[in-house]
């Protein structure tokens, strides 16, 4: 079950599998003044080591009783003798159990505030209780698909539809994150009336979204060839093949669904109700065609008599839909081309990669592009964006390598503060921050990592901040100013 042997901290107590995970023994470990080491090993001091192995053969005798601490799970607080545990905690209240000293103990999966803080901790507890009730009692806007609920963790969930209003609403109050594992919107309960003002603002324009929807639905319904339909946010178009149903949702950022043979997207309702037309529109002309104009010939047409026969033109390649534009010099197997016209979209079948394709492109639309040679002048821009894609490419491959150089030195000096100079590097992060500084004797990489699971600290240059040096280089600081990403 377990052993017993000396360690430079006191005695060690290895567990196996059987108890090593079990709630109970945690619990007795941690109200006898264990300490959690690693791999369901803990530490103890000498003097109550032989009562630590009596309270656990005690608990074995019995029969091994769950009665531990809660292993993750929901928000959770326990009280023992040594402080309180706090089991999945939000994470807007991290920072300030942290300030209590607070510490991460994988043992139960949990944080552990320390018994001398636990009045501080008390009230933090009962400030967020009474933040809940409040925000319990609050008369939320009533607002359709838009649920709120509170918390115990004094926090509250704010379930809602995709919708651009109600997003810019919510991340204007302070304190809210999106819960990406629950698909939520959180927001702590002390600023409960800046969330319920936020909403309140949009619930007008909610009603009035609501009614715009069924006024929608109403119209989509009159046509015969096209399927137009809503659930939640998603608007769903099938019809036979036209190329003008296809380009109207493009032009709308709708994506191909090849499975089911339909286009999906979201969007605003003032676009929605623009698409709307413009498909009534060609719904129209598909269900009677004499009212469709006709199309425009680009080939040269008999004057009488035959029918017109297009001669195909040459060279032509296969793209994705909407890759290339009409006049885009690109390059083909070596050959500076421009693209003279684009085809109509057509679905790739099977055989797709026989006419010039590629494997995968079956179920998506492609297109003809009909290329030309380019004269000298496209020559000549073309090989200058090409120039300068390279110039670019080698710049950012030559700061990659001093970065690395940077980074790379020996430890920073503990000066206990970020260096002083010239930032002439920056990622421009926030959490997490990588910078170089030059004060012409040194260059300073400084990393800042104040994300959580982070260890928090002090380091060689201050709270959370750690780094290298390595001496000044003019080479070093033209090729970090070459690719600035701040």
């Amino acid at each position: 079950m377990y052993s017993i042997s000396d360690h430079p901290q006191g005695k060690l107590f290895d567990l196996d599998q059987q108890i090593g995970f079990a709630p109970a023994v945690q619990k007795i470990l941690v109200e006898c003044g264990a300490t959690y080491l690693r791999n369901r090993q803990w530490t103890i001091s000498p003097k109550r080591a032989d009562d630590l192995a009596a309270t656990i053969d005690a608990w074995l005798a019995d029969g091994c009783p769950e009665n531990g601490l809660p292993k993750g799970g929901d928000y959770g607080v326990t009280h023992l003798a040594n402080g309180y545990y706090i089991s999945r905690p939000p994470k807007s209240m991290v920072p300030a159990i942290k300030r209590l000293g607070a510490y991460w103990n994988p043992a139960n999966s949990s944080w552990a505030v320390p018994a001398a803080m636990t009045e501080k901790f008390e009230k933090l507890v009962a400030k967020s209780q009474a933040d809940a009730r409040a925000a319990s009692e609050e008369n939320w806007p009533v607002i359709p698909g838009v649920t709120v609920t509170v918390r115990p963790d004094g926090s509250i969930a704010v379930v809602s539809p995709f919708d651009p209003a109600i997003k810019d609403a919510i991340k204007s109050v302070p304190t809210s994150r999106w819960d990406r594992d629950r698909r939520v919107w959180v927001v702590m309960a002390k600023y409960r009336v800046a969330l319920r003002k936020a909403l309140a603002g949009i619930a007008g324009e909610a009603e009035a979204a609501n009614d715009a929807n069924e006024a929608r639905l109403t119209r989509a319904s009159s046509m015969r060839k096209i399927r137009w339909s809503e659930s939640g946010t998603e608007i769903t178009v099938a019809s036979e093949y036209d190329s003008d149903v296809i380009n109207a949702c493009r032009g709308r950022r709708m994506k191909w669904d090849s499975f089911m043979k339909v286009w999906r997207g979201k969007m605003r309702h003032d676009q929605r109700d623009a698409l709307l037309d413009r498909l009534i529109e060609i719904d129209e002309n598909l269900r009677n065609p004499a009212h469709k104009s006709a199309p425009v010939l680009t080939q040269n047409t008999p004057s009488q008599g035959n029918t017109q026969t297009a001669t195909p033109r040459r060279p032509q390649i296969i793209a994705l839909d909407g890759k290339h534009n009409v006049g885009d010099i690109v390059r083909i197997t070596g050959r500076a081309m421009v693209v003279e016209e684009l085809g109509n979209a057509f679905e790739a079948d099977d055989d797709i990669g026989s006419v010039g394709g590629q494997p995968g492109w079956e179920g998506e639309y492609v297109q003809r592009d009909y290329l030309r040679p380019a004269d000298d002048s496209e020559m000549v821009e073309l090989e200058a964006r090409e120039d300068e894609r390279r110039k670019k490419s080698e710049a950012s491959r030559r700061c990659a390598a001093a970065k690395h150089t940077v980074f790379s030195g020996e430890p920073g000096a503990a000066i206990g503060h970020v260096p002083t100079g010239e930032i002439i590097w920056d990622n421009g992060g926030s959490g997490y921050r990588e910078y170089v500084i030059s004060d012409g004797e040194w260059l300073y990489g400084v990393i800042y990592d104040g994300l959580d699971g982070s260890t928090w600290g002090n380091y060689c240059y201050g709270y959370n901040c750690r780094g290298t040096r390595v001496p000044h280089d003019a080479d070093l600081v033209t090729a970090l100013r070459g690719v600035n990403e701040r």
